[in-house]
């Protein structure tokens, strides 16, 4: 009786990860879904939602591999999950928020699956094989959330920088104070920072050294530092491309742009952070925010970016050479929409270059040149989305600097573009 029951546990089972896997993505979206809908999704800032979209990933492929194993779940928690949960608690948030998202992932699962039950062989005793699980791995799951979620704030604790971000993060949120005690004047001009790689604090020293600007530091990860320089005069973006150039070490840094006060000091901060994602990605050791709001935005928007990438991207996959397309396209706006050089850098003549970008204008009922900046963000857009699609999935990226929570939107797959 005993191995009948065990026989038809690996068969439900073996349904469920079949059903799951085919519907990954549909999964992944649902759980973001319900978590920006519910009221701990109200105030996610740019950041929280990449890493949203990044821990959904991870949860549906632990979830597929825990179901594999068997009914009784490891506590063990992988780093995709640990991540998340050391984040929370690192941003202040309680651990009721924490254990809330768990039951929010149990949930949307047990509701995907009851909505599909059309396609499972067994679908009540797949349901109650569920609730079965739920019984023998809830509590034990939530002990062992509960405890990395103490584990990351002990460690927070103990750590000499803890009074510094309790004051900075005090400051951002619209408190008073100074800095007169850290050497660093909150009157003048700031330059916020984000810097990610083994070697960000040592980088923000230099530049601060080789700028001769004031430095304020906030570790937040063993590789990634909050940093502001500060200095009397306005610091001009050559300057601080000059200070960083050089340098063998993988190193990205996220900058705001040069602002006036206390009220500067918070906005070039906020300016960085908003463009991490695109700092980390980029070949550039240092990324302007005012260089690439569009694309930051497109890419932490998955509402922008799927309509950028619909509408003057998709139309190219429906012609017989879309990827031909696409790279002339691609040249064409990186030699400053320059038919002659665009045509010499892919060696045709002028006149194919200027007849493949008719039929571009056609296909999207667009003119290249008057929407020159929608068509390079679609296509720089593009091009990350499929990169933190490989991260997420665990490949590694070339000169690509890795954070702890890197963001993933479901906005492209490689298998769509015809390439």
């Amino acid at each position: 009786m005993e191995a009948r029951g065990n026989e038809s546990s690996a068969q439900i089972r073996g349904e469920l990860v079949a059903l799951l896997r085919s519907h990954s993505e549909e999964v992944e979206q649902a759980l973001v879904a319900r978590y920006l809908s519910s009221d701990m999704g109200r105030d996610l800032d740019t950041d929280s939602v990449s890493g949203l979209r990044l821990a959904a990933t991870e949860v549906v492929r632990v979830l597929l591999a825990r179901l594999e194993e068997g009914d009784l779940w490891s506590t063990d928690l992988p780093p995709g999950i640990a991540a998340p949960i050391q984040y929370m608690a690192r941003e202040g948030m309680s651990l009721d928020r924490v254990l809330r998202g768990l039951t929010i992932v149990a949930t949307t699962i047990g509701e995907f699956v009851a909505e599909h039950m059309g396609e499972l062989a067994q679908p009540e005793e797949a349901m109650r094989y569920m609730a079965n699980l739920r019984s023998l791995n809830d509590d034990r799951l939530m002990a062992a959330f509960a405890a990395e979620y103490e584990q990351e704030l002990e460690r927070l604790d103990s750590a000499p920088s803890r009074r510094l971000w309790q004051r900075i993060d005090s400051l951002l949120d619209g408190g008073l104070g100074d800095f007169a005690d850290l050497d660093y004047r909150l009157e003048g001009f700031h330059v916020g920072l984000i810097a990610m790689g083994v070697k960000a604090e040592l980088a923000c020293r230099r530049l601060a050294e080789t700028l001769g600007c004031d430095l304020l530091l906030l570790p937040r990860t063993e590789e990634t530092i909050w940093a502001w320089l500060g200095a009397r005069r306005q610091i001009s973006f050559a300057e601080l491309e000059r200070a960083a150039a050089g340098g063998e070490t993988p190193l990205a840094i996220a900058a705001g742009e040069s602002r006036f006060g206390l009220e500067g000091w918070r906005t070039t901060h906020r300016e960085a952070r908003e463009c991490v994602t695109v700092a980390m990605l980029q070949r550039t050791r240092v990324t302007r925010y005012s260089d690439v709001a569009l694309l930051a935005t497109a890419l932490s928007s998955e509402v922008m970016g799927r309509s950028l990438l619909d509408r003057y991207l998709r139309p190219l996959d429906q012609q017989r050479d879309g990827g031909g397309l696409r790279g002339t396209l691609r040249t064409y706006l990186e030699l400053n929409c320059n038919a002659a050089s665009a045509a010499a850098a892919l060696k045709v003549d002028r006149h194919t270059v200027q007849r493949r970008l008719r039929r571009i204008e056609e296909s999207v009922g667009e003119s290249v040149s008057t929407r020159r900046a929608e068509f390079g963000v679609a296509l720089r857009l593009e091009d990350m989305t499929v990169m933190l699609d490989s991260l997420a999935e665990g490949e590694s990226i070339d000169h690509v600097v890795p954070i702890q929570l890197p963001a993933r939107t479901p906005l492209a797959h490689p298998e769509q573009h015809g390439r």
